[in-house]
């Protein structure tokens, strides 16, 4: 990469890249990059291992919505995760 590139590169705000290429609003990108960071403290797994997990498009089945929606109280009653939520429902 020539210099002039890496100068301009170090200037890269990369969750506008992020909002860019999904073509989607920088907020939900804010609330998606603070919900990873949430889930990451929460299960005690590095950043690289969740987005290295499968992911689908498709419907979830019964079960594994269930699953999601147990894990999702349980993160809200726990306490120590409250900053991280907060910070999340005050991006819209």
């Amino acid at each position: 990469m020539s210099l002039e590139l890496q100068t301009e590169f170090s200037r890269l705000r990369v969750h506008d890249l992020i909002a860019k290429l999904a073509h989607t609003r920088l907020k939900d990108v804010l609330r998606v990059l603070v919900a990873l960071r949430a889930v990451a403290e929460e299960y005690d797994l590095p950043l690289e291992a969740i987005l290295a997990m499968p992911y689908s498009a498709v419907k979830p089945t019964p079960e594994q919505a269930r699953d999601c929606e147990r894990a999702y109280w349980w993160m809200y009653d726990n306490t120590r995760l409250n900053r991280l939520l907060f910070e999340i429902e005050h991006l819209h």
